[in-house]
Formats: structure tokens, C-alpha cells, sequence
């Protein structure tokens, strides 16, 4: 149900209709504005797919090692494969 309702409040942003919480803030909230200039685009860290190998985070040389092969979490994305902006 939760997902339900972000959709909706998503929807509602973008086609620029007045929220609730927008009616009963005072002075009105500038989400609408904000949405209009953020546009997703694909991840340049882990390019789209939300994940980076093992030790991607931990290498300071160019190169990692790692005893693992399961991959981890982007970090940039938070493993969503979308950044905004």
C-alpha cells in the first residue's frame, strides 16, 4: 500500500498538481520545481547495474584483491543502477 501512495505523490509532483502536505505547508513547498530539473541517468560507477566486484571500494592502488567473488553493493546508487541529477 505504501508503494501505492509514493506513486501517487510521484505522479502527482511531476504533472504539477498540489499534494496535501503542499496545501497544508506554509510557505509552499518547491518539490514540483525541484522534480522538474532532476532527470535519472545510468550509474557511471557500477554502469547500470547496481553492483561493483568485491574490494572495489577498498583498492588504493588501480589494481584490488579480494578472497571473494560475490559482488557488492554500488555505492553511488545504492545498488539501484540510477543516479538523479
Amino acid at each position: 500500500m505504501a508503494e501505492l501512495e509514493l506513486l501517487t505523490l510521484i505522479l502527482k509532483i511531476m504533472s504539477n498538481e498540489k499534494t496535501e502536505l503542499e496545501e497544508t505547508t506554509n510557505p509552499p513547498l518547491l518539490i514540483a520545481d525541484v522534480s522538474k530539473s532532476l532527470a535519472p541517468h545510468r550509474c557511471p560507477v557500477c554502469n547500470g547495474n547496481g553492483l561493483v566486484p568485491n574490494g572495489f571500494y577498498m583498492q588504493t592502488s588501480g589494481h584490488w584483491s579480494t578472497s571473494s567473488i560475490t559482488p557488492e553493493q554500488c555505492r553511488s546508487c545504492n545498488g539501484t543502477g540510477i543516479v538523479w541529477g
